[in-house]
């Protein structure tokens, strides 16, 4: 990627084959617990992405701010 940031092993590239798209995968406890950890990080960082908002700010600032957050958290920002 462009920022440095190492590509994990969930990135399966753009198109996934057939087989993958209709893959029905059971979670387990611990996985579903880091999916609602993911989901609080993503709710906080759209509040913040929201409140940066205002007349003269940029999205390029927005995105900058939220990419900090996410990254500040442990997190892997999406592109």
């Amino acid at each position: 990627p462009m920022d440095g940031l190492p590509v994990h092993e969930f990135y399966s590239g753009p198109d996934p084959t057939q087989e993958q798209r209709f893959h029905i995968e059971l979670k387990e406890t611990e996985e579903i617990q880091g999916m609602r950890a993911a989901c609080q990080l993503a709710r906080q960082t759209l509040e913040l992405a929201g409140r940066a908002v205002s007349p003269g700010v940029t999205t390029d600032e927005i995105d900058r701010q939220a990419h900090d957050f996410i990254v500040a958290n442990g997190a892997y920002p999406s592109p």
